[in-house]
């Protein structure tokens, strides 16, 4: 059960199934399942699949892009450097933007995964500018106490100096409501 053709063969159809049926559950299902057969996939079955997971993400059902962002941890467990900055980073940045709580908070719980597998990369200094510039933190509790969760786990991949700057920051936004 662990050949590239049983995934390609089984698990690759069942997710196109899931993925473009009308109801919302089996989306969720398709965006649960998509981590766990990326890795066994070939090339071109990747990008159609990321392709698909990407276009979940923009589906109008709440539930179907909480979904899709409860997924990121494991899928960037799946992916090299390069995937996760061009196709993961521009998600997150959607998801922070969403409306509902559900979606940022499973979003900001990607972060330390994201850290860990970026660490050292530029782009992770754009996450946190980002996260203070659209004022997440001012949209719900929920997502300040996720921020509140993920913030240590996210600085173990810092440097002590940029630590103790976006600390700072993030409390003056923490506490300016």
């Amino acid at each position: 059960c662990d050949s590239v053709e049983f995934y390609q063969n089984n698990l690759l159809e069942t997710f196109k199934k899931l993925a473009s049926t009308e109801n919302y559950p089996s989306k969720i299902s398709a965006s649960t399942l998509m981590p766990h057969i990326y890795k066994k996939l070939d090339e071109s079955n990747r990008k159609d699949i990321l392709e698909t997971f990407v276009n979940l993400s923009k589906e109008d059902t709440p539930m179907v892009r909480r979904g899709v962002a409860a997924s990121l941890s494991l899928l960037m467990s799946q992916m090299n450097r390069n995937e996760i900055k061009t196709n993961i980073v521009p998600l997150l940045k959607e998801f922070f933007n969403d409306n509902i709580d559900s979606v940022r908070v499973c979003a900001l719980e990607s972060l330390p995964v994201l850290y860990q597998t970026l660490e050292g990369e530029p782009i992770l200094n754009e996450i946190i500018d980002f996260i203070q510039e659209k004022e997440l933190v001012k949209k719900g509790w929920r997502v300040r106490y996720a921020l509140a969760e993920v913030l240590p786990q996210i600085c173990k991949f810092l440097s002590f100096l940029f630590q103790f700057i976006q600390i700072e920051i993030i409390r003056k936004l923490l506490y300016r409501l």
